[in-house]
């Protein structure tokens, strides 16, 4: 009875032992970061970059991206995460993207001015054992602040006609001025 016990705690201790020594993912192991938004309400094909930099201590894959914005901030399909796979396919140990567009996005016309939070997820995994892998390997919030179009004045009315009337005096002078055409 005392040799199965044995056996049992050795199992237990080798199998703990395993555990503890496999490669688990790490959960952020990769850095982001998201320059400022500032947008406009109808501006279409908004970029928006960051820079991707692993912070793992070992090759961070990067499998894909998620991005989370308030449905009134774009426009219907308007996402388009493509420009993530510009990326390269993984980072070594400290390994930066350099800045890169991350995605891109149109807002409605009736957006309302304001700041708008958002949140930007990239999967993948840490180190090769787990490079297929699409677990949470980085996440960042951003804020994306609409502000008002800057619109050029139209000119008022009333200093158009002045300025249409002086036009029209100036030319009247200038006629009134010649010496009459007479024919003999």
């Amino acid at each position: 009875m005392l040799k199965k016990l044995r056996a049992i705690r050795i199992i237990a201790f080798a199998g703990l032992a395993l555990l503890l020594t496999s490669s688990p993912t790490k959960a952020d192991g990769v850095s982001i970061t998201i320059n400022p938004i500032v947008v406009t309400a109808g501006q279409m094909a908004v970029t928006v970059s960051g820079t991707l930099t692993d912070i793992s201590g070992d090759t961070a894959f990067l499998n894909g991206d998620s991005i989370n914005l308030p449905v009134t901030l774009f426009v219907s399909g308007s996402i388009n995460d493509s420009d993530f796979f510009n990326a390269p396919p993984s980072l070594n140990n400290s390994g930066s993207t350099g800045l890169i567009p991350l995605f891109t996005f149109d807002v409605p016309s009736n957006a309302a001015t304001g700041i708008y939070s958002g949140n930007y997820v990239v999967f993948g995994g840490i180190g090769s054992l787990n490079q297929f892998n699409s677990d949470t390997i980085g996440s960042q919030n951003f804020t994306v602040d609409v502000i008002s179009p800057i619109s050029t004045p139209e000119p008022g009315v009333l200093p158009q006609l002045f300025l249409g009337l002086c036009a029209l005096a100036l030319g009247f002078r200038r006629f009134r001025g010649r010496e009459p055409v007479t024919y003999h």
